[in-house]
């Protein structure tokens, strides 16, 4: 079955992260920065598609790679005396290009985590969850059709 997204509509996108953030500076070195490292939001998403969009405003004209994305959820299954999350998806996100993530469809919520690399030492994330119908366009179809063979 078909589904149609309505994923140009501005209103069926609501914003769920933004965040700006900066390296610190190693103290008494010059020109050297502690990595951002990874995001974590800490909150769980449901939604069945995403948008990352990522900035750096220092980048360097010829930079393109942003950062990476884990979508993550809990199993409950136990390994070494804890339960770590699970890895369903993973990708790469590119400097100021809106990234349209679909979600596995194996929990009911998930979360996001976001690998900035080391030599951004300044980011902008955004991230939205996709609130529009999710239209079934065969079933649309097939209920034209049975309502004009009944008429």
């Amino acid at each position: 079955m078909a589904t149609e997204y309505q994923f140009t509509t501005e209103s069926n996108w609501a914003l769920f992260w933004s965040e700006t953030y900066d390296a610190d500076p190693v103290i008494n070195v010059l020109e050297r920065f502690h990595p951002i490292g990874t995001v974590t939001p800490g909150l769980t998403l449901s939604a069945s598609h995403i948008a990352v969009w990522c900035f750096n405003d220092q980048a360097q004209g010829n930079w393109r790679y942003g950062a990476r994305y884990f979508i993550k959820i809990g199993t409950g299954i136990t390994v070494n005396g804890g339960t770590p999350d699970t890895v369903i998806k993973a990708g790469k996100i590119y400097l100021d290009q809106i990234e349209i993530i679909e979600i596995p469809q194996y929990a009911s919520a998930f979360s996001i985590d976001i690998q900035i690399p080391y030599w951004h030492r300044n980011f902008q994330l955004k991230i939205w969850e996709y609130t529009g119908n999710d239209q079934n366009i065969v079933q649309d179809k097939l209920d034209q059709i049975i309502a004009n063979t009944t008429a």
